[in-house]
C-alpha cells in the first residue's frame, strides 16, 4: 500500500501524448476535445486504505470522483459521457475501469518522489500523461 499513499498530493500535468486521439476514440465531441486537449489540468489525489477521492481541476472544467475500492459507481465526465466505473489497487498501481458506450481503462502509477504516470487506454488508442508533484 506504500506506493498507493505516495500518489496522495497535488499533481500538475507536464507531458501528454495522444490525449485528443483517446478522447476521439471515446466518441467525445469535437468542441470538447479541442477545448480539453491543450489544457494542463491539476489532479488532487487523496487515497486511504478503503477508497479515496480524485479531483481534476482546469481552467475549462472540474470534476471529482469519490470511491471505495472494488465498488462500481456511475462516473459522469465533464462533457456528459457516463461510465460504470470501478477503481482498484494492485501491484503499486491504481486502476480505473470504465464501462460505457466505449470502454476505457486508466492506470495511475507512482514513478518517483515527484512523478506520476497516467496511462489511458481505449480500444484503439493508448495515451500517456506525465504529472509532476506540485510543491
Amino acid at each position: 500500500m506504500t506506493n498507493l499513499i505516495k500518489l496522495n498530493g497535488t499533481w500538475n500535468l507536464c507531458e501528454s501524448e495522444f490525449f485528443e486521439e483517446y478522447m476521439k476514440d471515446l466518441k467525445i465531441g469535437f468542441l470538447f476535445r479541442k477545448a480539453s486537449s491543450n489544457l494542463k489540468p491539476i489532479q488532487v489525489i487523496d487515497l486511504t486504505e478503503s477508497g479515496g477521492c480524485i479531483e481534476t481541476k482546469s481552467t475549462f472544467k472540474n470534476m471529482k470522483i469519490e470511491f471505495d475500492y472494488g465498488v462500481e459507481f456511475t462516473e459522469k465526465l465533464p462533457d456528459g459521457t457516463k461510465f460504470l466505473t470501478t477503481i482498484t489497487y494492485q501491484d503499486g498501481k491504481l486502476f480505473q475501469k470504465q464501462i460505457g458506450q466505449v470502454d476505457s481503462k486508466i492506470t495511475r502509477e507512482y514513478q518517483n518522489e515527484d512523478t506520476m504516470k497516467m496511462i489511458l487506454e481505449s480500444p484503439n488508442v493508448t495515451c500517456t500523461r506525465i504529472y509532476k508533484r506540485k510543491i
